[in-house]
């Protein structure tokens, strides 16, 4: 669940919680760590940068989701969030499905995890 609030409430909390300089620490850490990933992520060949990409969405899904195997992500999506043509997401899942990472389905389902880190490590 999540709550829209306004800046200049977000900022009064924080102040009023002594938690700006905090807050301002974690945002920076959290920069550091994707541009860290994004650096690391830009020399993998696609196979893993799209196994990775799924990986790190199924941790971040957990099982209070109904559907937590299941990737919120069209080929389009993945395609653009990782600068591959769609082409390429396609022969690619393909691929996950054959190596048994992904159900064989048409939309992206996570079946074994393990060998879908294996896979993103390469």
């Amino acid at each position: 669940m999540a709550h829209r609030i306004e800046a200049t409430a977000f900022i009064r909390f924080l102040d009023e919680h002594d938690a700006l300089g905090m807050f301002t620490e974690y945002l920076l850490d959290r920069i550091a760590q994707a541009v860290q990933h994004q650096a690391i992520l830009a020399r993998q060949p696609p196979p893993q940068r799209i196994a990775w990409l799924i990986a790190e969405t199924f941790a971040l899904s957990g099982p209070e989701i109904a559907h937590s195997r299941r990737i919120p992500f069209s080929q389009a999506g993945i395609a653009s969030a990782l600068g591959l043509s769609r082409s390429t997401v396609a022969e690619n899942l393909r691929r996950l499905r054959a190596a048994g990472a992904l159900a064989p389905e048409r939309r992206i389902v996570v079946a074994d995890i393990r060998a879908l880190r294996r896979l993103a490590a390469g």
